[in-house]
């Protein structure tokens, strides 16, 4: 679920965004004082309303995802209005794949990998 709506100047650097229909995107983003270099716990995820520009932090069963480590890539997807994207954190043993229902507004958890894993990409694969 989306943490408590705020509007704020945005400051940090926009690494990647989605778009997930309904006027809302994705966006993967860096907060620079919490770290700058390319491995620091200063990655999040938030959800921007492109009507109003009001940012929202995704979070989980009421807390703010952590910080993840990150680098400038395509970790997230957006597949039948739900948007899949990967989190590692500092406190966290395993990597953790979140699932974003853009109808609801729910985030919920999705398939954890082992955490000498680091995502980089995440993309749909479908059978015939």
């Amino acid at each position: 679920m989306l943490a408590g709506s705020r509007k704020q100047e945005i400051k940090d650097n926009l690494l990647t965004i989605q778009y997930l229909g309904n006027g809302k995107a994705l966006a993967y983003a860096r907060n620079d004082a919490a770290g700058t270099a390319i491995d620091s716990y200063s990655h999040y995820y938030s959800i921007i309303d492109l009507a109003t520009g009001e940012r929202t932090r995704l979070s989980y069963e009421g807390k703010e995802l952590a910080y993840s480590g990150g680098r400038f890539s395509q970790r997230s997807v957006v597949f039948n209005e739900k948007a899949y994207f990967g989190v590692n954190t500092e406190a966290d043993t395993n990597a953790i794949i979140y699932i974003y229902d853009t109808k609801t507004g729910v985030v919920e958890k999705g398939a954890e990998v082992a955490g000498e894993f680091y995502f980089d990409m995440i993309r749909v694969i479908e059978n015939d």
